[in-house]
């Protein structure tokens, strides 16, 4: 669960989304970028020249800073040249290898500019490809940022979009969730910090 929050402009999405992943499945990005990544390099006019070479010097929230920038090539230690979407879905996948992932991003509408794009990609890919094992849930409300972002969402995945109002009771919000999602491996007390 990421709840994006009002009061911390300077916060991008995708930083949020990495770290709880980490926190939550015991496996932090920075240790899965250390352990199969080698060199970022920087693409200009069709030049990729080396902006890191000694990826284990390379600390969290300067990683966060270089993912946001779409120019920025990552070579796998396998020798992939990757950009930053395919970086975090080869992260996600690596996850999703051994566990499911129920994603909820709180507060969507406040998502930053720079990460919009990466979410963006990363929702497009999982709604196509059809996975079962992975599920994102976008929580807005209707303020003015949410109309821009419910359009380019629209416009690029299929979206199945639950108008959920005011309500107590949590048996009534887990119905709802199991109506659309196949949440048979989500444990209740998953579903319960949701709600709450």
């Amino acid at each position: 669960h990421v709840e994006l929050n009002v009061e911390e402009q300077s916060t991008n999405c995708i930083q949020l989304l990495l770290e709880k992943l980490g926190e939550t499945t015991h496996k932090p990005f920075i240790s899965f970028f250390h352990k199969n990544y080698k060199v970022v390099s920087k693409l200009a006019q069709g030049i990729l020249s080396n902006v890191v070479e000694n990826i284990c010097k390379v600390d969290l929230s300067s990683l966060f800073e270089v993912i946001l920038d779409s120019s920025k090539i990552f070579t796998s230690n396998t020798n992939q040249q990757q950009n930053n979407v395919k970086l975090i879905l080869s992260y996600i996948d690596s996850i999703l290898l051994t566990q499911d992932l129920l994603i909820v991003i709180d507060n969507f509408s406040l998502c930053d500019n720079r990460s919009l794009d990466i979410l963006i990609s990363l929702l497009q890919y999982y709604s196509l490809s059809k996975k079962k094992n992975i599920c994102f849930i976008l929580c807005t409300s209707h303020d003015k940022s949410y109309n821009a972002i419910e359009y380019q969402l629209q416009e690029k995945i299929e979206l199945e979009p639950i108008e959920i109002k005011p309500f107590e009771n949590y048996k009534y919000f887990n119905d709802i969730l199991i109506s659309k999602f196949n949440l048979t491996t989500t444990k209740p007390h998953t579903l319960k910090q949701i709600f709450e």
